[in-house]
Formats: C-alpha cells, sequence, structure tokens
C-alpha cells in the first residue's frame, strides 16, 4: 500500500472548506516624498555615524569605528577635543543611527517588484546596522525579520540566512522567532543547503507551537524528497499540509499545487482531480502555467 494512502483517505474524509470573503486593506494617506535612490546619497545618509546615549544620561555623537557583542567604540568630541571612546555593552541604553528614512523605502521596493534597487538599499542599510545589532532596541530588530524574507526574495538568500541566524539570541518575541526559523528553511532551500533546511523544515513541522508555517515546512520537505528522486514521499508532505495547515498559511496553494502535479506523476488521477477541485473551493486559483513537469 502506497505510503501516503492514509492521508489520501483523510482527505477524503475532510468536509469541503467554505470560500473566505476578505476585506480590502485600508486606504492609506499620501506618503512623504522618497529619499533620493542615488548612491551617493544612501552612502552619506548610511554613513558610519551614531549618537550613544549611556545609562548615565550623557549623550556621545561621532563616527562607529567598530563593535562587537561586548563593546562599541566611537570617535567622538569629548572634553574640548577628539577621542576615541569605548562603551561596554551594559553601559549603553540606546544607539542612534542615520539613514532611518530609508528602512521602509528598501522593503516598499522589494515588495513593489524593483528588486534590484531594492536589493541594492537593503544590502546598505545591513552593512551598516547588522553589526550593531546588540545594540540596537528589540523594536529596531523587528526591521531585519521584516527584511530578511525580502533579502531572499529579492536574490540574496545567503545574507537572509545569515540574518536570521544573527538576530536568533537576540529576539524574544515567539511571532518573530517563527518568522526567522521559516526564513532561514527557505533560504536554505534556495541555497539548495538540503540538510539545513531538512533540519529547520523538521522543527517546524514538529512543534505545534508553529502550526501556521507547518505547510511552509511540509512543502520544503516535499521539494527536498522530489531533488532526491522520491515523488512518492514528496506527495505525503504536501497532503500532509492540504488535510493539517490553517486557510492563509503560506505555501499552501504551492501545496495544492505541487501535490496535483505529483498525483498526476503517479498516475493517481481520482486524487488529483479531488486536489484541484478543493483548490478552487479554498480560492488558491491554478498558477498559469498548470503543466505537470516537474
Amino acid at each position: 500500500m502506497p505510503a501516503h494512502s492514509t492521508l489520501i483517505r483523510l482527505l477524503a474524509a475532510v468536509p469541503a472548506v467554505a470560500a473566505l470573503a476578505f476585506a480590502p486593506p485600508a486606504a492609506l494617506g499620501e506618503s512623504a516624498p522618497a529619499p533620493s535612490l542615488r548612491p551617493d546619497a544612501i552612502a552619506e545618509a548610511l554613513a558610519a555615524r551614531g549618537e550613544v546615549r549611556t545609562r548615565q544620561g550623557r549623550a556621545f555623537r561621532g563616527e562607529i569605528l567598530r563593535a562587537d557583542a561586548e563593546t562599541i567604540v566611537l570617535r567622538a568630541e569629548a572634553d574640548g577635543g577628539v577621542a576615541e571612546i569605548t562603551f561596554p555593552r551594559e553601559d549603553v541604553r540606546s544607539l542612534r543611527l542615520g539613514g532611518g528614512e530609508y528602512l521602509p523605502v528598501a522593503l516598499d521596493l522589494v515588495d513593489r517588484g524593483d528588486y534590484e534597487d531594492g536589493l541594492r538599499l537593503l544590502r546598505a542599510i545591513h552593512r551598516q546596522r547588522a553589526p550593531l545589532l546588540n545594540y540596537l532596541s528589540e523594536g529596531d530588530r523587528q526591521y531585519f525579520v521584516e527584511a530578511a524574507p525580502r533579502l531572499r526574495r529579492a536574490g540574496d538568500p545567503l545574507t537572509a540566512a545569515a540574518l536570521a541566524r544573527q538576530l536568533e539570541p537576540l529576539v524574544t518575541d515567539p511571532r518573530a522567532r517563527r518568522a526567522l526559523a521559516r526564513e532561514r528553511m527557505l533560504a536554505y532551500l534556495d541555497l539548495r543547503f538540503f540538510d539545513e533546511a531538512r533540519a529547520e523544515a523538521r522543527a517546524l513541522a514538529a512543534d505545534q507551537a508553529l502550526f501556521p508555517d507547518s505547510a511552509t515546512a511540509q512543502y520544503t520537505l516535499a521539494r527536498i524528497e522530489l531533488e532526491a528522486g522520491d515523488p512518492e514521499a514528496a506527495l505525503g508532505h504536501t497532503l500532509r499540509a492540504v488535510v493539517y495547515a490553517a486557510d492563509g498559511a503560506d505555501q499552501l496553494r504551492e501545496c495544492y499545487t505541487l501535490a496535483i502535479r505529483l498525483a498526476r506523476k503517479l498516475d493517481d488521477e481520482a486524487t488529483a482531480e479531488r486536489l484541484a477541485a478543493e483548490r478552487e473551493q479554498r480560492r488558491f486559483h491554478a498558477p498559469v502555467d498548470e503543466s505537470d513537469d516537474l
């Protein structure tokens, strides 16, 4: 009996899912003019300057020379002259950096499909701020939780994976940690680091607290099994996502599409037809290219 037969029987027993209506997003007000994307303007705004505020209430402005997990070194004006000042991490209350107006612009460029400008700007922001993550607030670090998937989508999964790994010990919010785990998994898959992607996917798939990401994890495992030449095991993973994943889960549409193609590859037309009908009921419309090539 095929390994996925139990899931197929369970799939057949699941009642049809009612279509959901989604309200359109609220209209936004007019946005402020975007800052210049000229390389010199970006470089000037993101230059290695900052303001360190200490827990004793003093503020020091100047050039950031270097930083690690324990100290940050600033060339700043002090006592009428210029000095290199070393601040232990525990003495730094906050760190302010220039170029903050570019942060939302970089995300928006990628979201609008301008991967070239978006990636160039994201990399510049990463060069400026990633070495200073230990000194940024939790809110400022959240920006990079949102930037990591854009880096991957724009064509730099290696930086996305490294950033997600760097952020992991610094982020406490469970949703942010889940997003980072998911991003590492997808970046590893794009990089064809299959052992690392499989480990991340199995952890996500096994942890019920991370259930909203189960479809993405199962899709990743299916892609890896397909790459290894085992379409039946790949189908089993996509069927688990179809049966168990919550509506709205990322990659659920892709799981349906891959499951349909795999079922046809395995000459299981009945399962393929049922999946195609349910995909339409759930408003996951078929892709433009509905070929069965895998």
